[in-house]
């Protein structure tokens, strides 16, 4: 599946954590995403509203120094992530079609 620009390449995507909840939208037709904390600092996500400032459950933590990779097969209309962190840190995301060699 091809991206809606055309586009074949991964996207990297700079984005600002803040301790309240922030979100973005996965770019539809990618399939693959890894995220990681630019800095040393622990990252709350989801995949739903509402999860990761209070924090309520059901969130996940990407641990400093931890890449978190996920595979979201399908993606025609774009997915939503939320994140949040302790403090103001960036998430250095990576948005592709295929799985990254690493």
């Amino acid at each position: 599946m091809a991206t809606t620009t055309g586009d074949t390449n991964p996207r990297v995507i700079n984005h600002d954590v803040t301790t309240s909840e922030t979100s973005f939208s996965v770019p539809a037709g990618f399939r693959y995403v890894s995220i990681q904390c630019r800095t040393a600092a622990d990252m709350r996500i989801a995949f739903e509203e509402g999860k990761v400032a209070g924090p309520t459950a059901a969130y996940a933590t990407i641990k400093s120094g931890s890449v978190f990779d996920v595979d979201l097969g399908e993606n025609p209309h774009g997915v939503p992530i939320y994140l949040a962190a302790g403090g103001s840190v960036v998430a250095e995301v990576i948005c592709s079609l295929h799985r990254q060699a690493g």
